[in-house]
């Protein structure tokens, strides 16, 4: 009967623990929230207006130093596609990086932006695993 009475206060002892906590833990949510949406949202259109270049509508940045060290060719952050090469050949037509990250594009588009980097991120841990 004694193990039932410490179990019992334990668990209520918890519960007390997590009520005065809780709030702490909405303001985590709220803070990730905001910077999600901040860097992956507003950042980028701020980016599109102030310093992209119009590829055929499209905002490109080229930054080859940047996505080297991400190790990547090419990232599309809607509405702005961050190449490491220009997007146009010299008779006018796009490499096959530009076509892919605007792809990409499209895809945020259909899911509204947002729901699009969790379930992207999911497939690459997919992919890796």
């Amino acid at each position: 009967m004694v193990h039932f009475r410490f179990l019992k206060k334990y668990i209520a002892k918890m519960i007390c623990k997590f009520k005065k906590k809780r709030h702490l833990y909405r303001k985590r949510i709220k803070m990730f929230l905001g910077v999600y949406f901040g860097i992956l949202v507003v950042l980028p259109c701020l980016l599109a207006a102030i310093i992209a270049k119009r590829v055929r509508g499209v905002p490109v940045i080229i930054c080859p130093r940047v996505m080297k060290a991400l190790g990547k060719d090419g990232l599309a952050i809607w509405p702005v596609i961050f190449l490491t090469e220009p997007p146009l050949t010299m008779n006018d037509k796009s490499t096959k990086m530009f076509r892919h990250e605007c792809i990409h594009l499209h895809q945020q588009r259909e899911l509204c932006v947002i729901f699009f980097y969790p379930l992207y991120f999911l497939e690459a841990l997919t992919l890796y695993i």
